[in-house]
């Protein structure tokens, strides 16, 4: 009896062995077989969302400047003085005083040319004006500070002129030019050319010799 209950111990151990091992083996080779798992993070699904999204969305071609593109508009300009036909007239994009001039007809044979820059290109709107002989040249319109020419005379927009531009007025030095200047910073733009009498040393009998020659826009 004790022989049996031996025998049976030793094959219920020798069973039980097996079955653990049979198991054990079973974990392991299902853990080998199996992939790694690995955390997904932001980046990386950024990453990938930005890839289906490059490979979803064809390519597209960088936007041109349509501005760049455009073509230069013509100018057109006022020539006047010694010129055989003064008058407006429309000038191709990029051309030159000089080639306005000859649009003119040329130059008059009074016509004193020293003071003119032949090579300076034109701009829409632009006032040329071509001395006599003997006469002192006037600032061309088309400028800031300057609204053309009245018979040869200048006239100065005084909300916008330099100090240099308001001493070609008769009669306005430089202490009356920075006064000028001094009044439009504090009190703001002239609303009528009667306004600069409100300015220290420009009274009504300077405003009536210089009323001519004054703008305010």
């Amino acid at each position: 009896m004790k022989e049996w209950m031996r025998t049976r111990k030793k094959r219920i151990g020798i069973i039980v062995c097996a079955l653990f091992l049979g198991s054990s083996f079973y974990l392991y080779s299902t853990n080998e077989s199996e992939p790694e798992l690995l955390p997904v993070t932001a980046a990386s699904a950024s990453a990938k969302g930005a890839k289906e999204e490059r490979a979803s969305t064809p390519d597209q071609k960088p936007l041109q400047n349509t501005e760049s593109s455009l073509p230069a508009a013509p100018a057109t300009v006022d020539v006047k003085g010694a010129v055989i036909r003064p008058g407006v007239y429309t000038m191709s994009p990029g051309s030159r005083v000089h080639e306005a001039i000859q649009q003119a007809g040329g130059l008059a044979p009074e016509a004193d040319s020293r003071s003119l820059n032949g090579a300076k290109k034109i701009v829409d709107g632009m006032l040329i004006y071509v001395p006599r002989q003997g006469e002192t040249p006037p600032v061309t319109g088309g400028e800031n500070g300057t609204a053309g020419t009245d018979n040869g005379k200048v006239i100065v927009n005084i909300n916008e002129a330099t100090s240099e531009q308001l001493q070609t007025i008769p009669g306005i030095g430089p202490a009356k030019a920075v006064a000028i200047l001094e009044y439009r910073e504090k009190k703001g733009a002239f609303k009528k050319v009667e306004d600069i009498t409100n300015v220290s040393g420009i009274g009504p009998k300077t405003l009536e010799k210089i009323r001519s020659r004054l703008t305010v826009e």
